[in-house]
Order: structure tokens, then sequence, then C-alpha cells
């Protein structure tokens, strides 16, 4: 079997929105999240606007969809991203 790879974080998907706003190079976040580049690029392709800008917001509700947890869980996170 392979590796388990994490999803990233809310936390983690917040540095990365401010350090792209400060056009900080990919590899660089990705050292200091400990993350491979190709996950910094492919989430911000995944989640950029047509302007290509990175939001995180989208990158949250796309996950929400994506993942196979029930309702509940879902309404928690969502309640968690509207207050933070």
């Amino acid at each position: 079997m392979g590796s388990c790879y994490p999803h990233l974080s809310l936390d983690e998907r917040r540095k990365i929105a401010k350090w792209l706003e400060a056009k900080m190079p990919i590899a660089e976040i990705a050292d200091r999240l400990g993350r491979d580049a190709s996950t910094i690029y492919r989430d911000r392709s995944r989640t950029g606007t047509r302007t290509k800008r990175y939001q995180n917001s989208t990158a949250i509700t796309l996950w929400l969809r994506r993942t196979n947890t029930n309702n509940v869980v879902r309404s928690i996170a969502r309640w968690l991203f509207i207050l933070s």
C-alpha cells in the first residue's frame, strides 16, 4: 500500500493565500509547510479564479464537496470556517 497524504488544513490554506499575496515562491511555501511543491501548485490551480488569484475559501468549499463526510460534519466545518 502507498503512503497516506493528508489534505491541506484550513490553517495551511490561509498561510498559502497570505504568502502568495506576498509573492513568495511556491518552492519556499512548500518548504515552510513541509509539503511537496506539486501539492501547492495543484491546490492553487484547482482553486484559482479566472484571474488566477488563490482563494482559500474556494479551496475549503471544494474540499467539503469532495469529502464523503456526513451532513453534520459538513455543517460544523462550514460554521468553523465562517467564524474564523
